[in-house]
């Protein structure tokens, strides 16, 4: 059995590394963006990477590299999978990845100093991005993947009984 799982992980790695290939030649430095995304979908397993167009604030769109599925989180002794979408620009990693909380229809985004009412986050790591685009500056290498609960202040609608501050 664990050699099938071993060799269903090869598989899909294998095609999720391929697909990374295809979809990153739009990009400034494709060859970045494969083991950016690997290393990000290796520390979490819950992220899966698709192709959507994203809608910029200013109403411009573009066909975009998101990451997105869940984080999970550990708050107050309980665990929590914070829906999240990741979003590269094509001018990854001179700019930094968009973030954004992605609740499902049973949560609130709760606004604070790092999301806002969208969900976008808003980390000083990111704001700062630009002051060391290099290798070591990858959202995908540092620690911190806007996992920190302070980022997503969810809160579930009335209707559940439980929440988070």
């Amino acid at each position: 059995l664990r050699a099938l799982q071993a060799d269903m992980a090869s598989d899909r790695r294998r095609l999720t590394t391929n697909w990374l290939q295809a979809n990153a030649q739009l990009y400034q430095s494709p060859d970045r963006i494969q083991p950016d995304v690997l290393a990000l979908l290796d520390a979490v397993p819950s992220l899966r990477p698709k192709t959507e167009i994203y809608t910029y604030d200013d109403g411009r769109t573009q066909h975009l590299l998101c990451i997105h599925g869940t984080i999970p989180i550990a708050f107050r002794a309980a665990a929590y999978n914070i829906p999240v979408a990741v979003w590269l620009t094509l001018d990854y990693p001179r700019e930094p990845p968009i973030v954004y909380v992605v609740p499902t229809s049973d949560m609130l985004v709760r606004q604070s100093p790092y999301v806002d009412v969208s969900g976008r986050c808003d980390l000083e790591y990111m704001r700062n991005w630009r002051a060391k685009p290099d290798v070591s500056n990858s959202l995908f290498t540092r620690r911190q993947r806007c996992s920190n609960v302070d980022v997503f202040r969810l809160s579930h609608a009335p209707s559940r009984a439980s929440s988070m501050p």
